[in-house]
């Protein structure tokens, strides 16, 4: 596609068409950190990519702006919808299936994202904000967001 397109619509179909394929079937499966480290290394190099950024800190920040999770959060998020469909599930067969085998994996991710009522969405966003939040997150931030919101506004004017 090159560099002519807009960010915003390559974070689009990059969301729409890449990440369910990346990461179809994974909820039901169990990862490990060795297939977790390449998720997240493929998600953030498309990102870097786009973005033409090199600091892991600048990609952060793009993504809370751009309304992009992390991919380690995205798998979680997926998961917590999988085993909370299963243990809601009409048929029985389901319903003990989850208890003997996603009971565990659903209470560590409700107790990890503090779910509560099962806004599992509204959690891992927040947890995800949590994380910018954390002192590491460095000042280069700060300065890049007026360079971020000026390019968003002048896009925003141009759609309307």
């Amino acid at each position: 596609m090159g560099t002519t397109f807009s960010p915003m619509v390559l974070c689009h179909l990059l969301n729409v068409f890449c990440l369910p394929v990346l990461l179809y079937g994974l909820e039901a499966v169990p990862l490990s950190n060795a297939n977790m480290a390449t998720l997240q290394s493929t998600w953030r190099v498309a990102l870097y990519k786009i973005f033409h950024v090199r600091d892991i800190n600048n990609l952060l920040y793009i993504q809370r702006c751009m309304d992009i999770l992390s991919i380690g959060f995205v798998v979680d998020l997926r998961k917590l919808n999988f085993l909370h469909k299963q243990s809601v599930h009409v048929m029985t067969i389901v319903n003990v299936v989850f208890y003997i085998f996603g009971f565990r994996e659903y209470d560590i991710l409700c107790t990890r994202y503090s779910v509560t009522n099962g806004q599992f969405r509204k959690c891992v966003w927040n947890a995800f904000y949590r994380v910018l939040a954390l002192p590491s997150f460095s000042f280069s931030l700060y300065i890049y967001y007026y360079v971020f919101s000026a390019l968003c506004y002048t896009v925003l004017c141009e759609l309307k």
